[in-house]
């Protein structure tokens, strides 16, 4: 798998594709550990999903704000033309995403495995060449289901939404109030501007729109 030289130790091209699939392998086996000890210390006897906020108008908004994410292929793709993509129809892909998703690239590498495969090559790059690489067909990628139509580009949602996009608004811990009134009426004001800019992009994209429209999402 290495070589060593005068000049150090090199990898090989059987080195190159482990260590190339290791980054795949890695953050689905971390997350893997994470779910299996928090299944540990949860009671078997129920099951829910727990949403952590403050009183206020904010905790109600998170359920309905769990954006899906939606997969971005060239206009020329053979799935392109499908209303929703199964995860599982992308395994032979390479994909392009932007570096230091966290948490999110983690989900994205489970969810892959739990589709039966790992993620053949991830190019990690900027916001604006990840869409010139789906352009010219040389990957997709994932992107929220907001994103603006773009020539050259179709988005599709991923069929049972697999992966989700959370929206959330908070506050500097430090910021005082002398009013708690002023504090409910500030943050209601802020979701409330936040929701229409959120749905004032969403109209732009029609295939989120129809989307929404086929389960009725208000």
């Amino acid at each position: 798998m290495f070589e060593r030289g005068r000049h150090g130790v090199r990898a090989t091209a059987l080195g190159e594709l482990v260590l190339e699939r290791t980054r795949v392998v890695l953050p689905a086996v971390t997350e893997l550990q994470q779910e299996a000890a928090r299944f540990a210390r949860t009671p078997r006897a129920t099951a829910c999903l727990r949403l952590g906020g403050t009183h206020g108008p904010l905790l109600g908004a998170l359920v309905d704000r769990l954006d899906p994410v939606f997969v971005m292929v060239p206009e020329g793709h053979a799935l392109a033309a499908a209303h929703e993509v199964a995860l599982a129809e992308l395994a032979a892909e390479e994909w392009a995403c932007v570096p230091g998703d966290g948490c999110f690239g983690n989900c994205f590498t489970a969810s892959c495995a739990r589709a039966g495969y790992t993620p053949r090559r991830m190019y990690e790059t900027d916001t604006s060449s990840v869409v010139h690489l789906v352009q010219v067909g040389r990957a997709v990628g994932l992107c929220r289901a907001t994103f603006p139509t773009t020539p050259g580009i179709v988005t599709r949602p991923l069929r049972g939404t697999p992966l989700t996009w959370r929206h959330l608004l908070g506050r500097h811990a430090v910021a005082q109030y002398t009013d708690k009134t002023d504090n409910a009426a500030t943050a209601a004001t802020v979701l409330a501007q936040a929701r229409r800019a959120h749905a004032g992009v969403a109209a732009r994209s029609d295939s989120y729109t129809q989307w929404l429209a086929a389960r009725r999402v208000p």
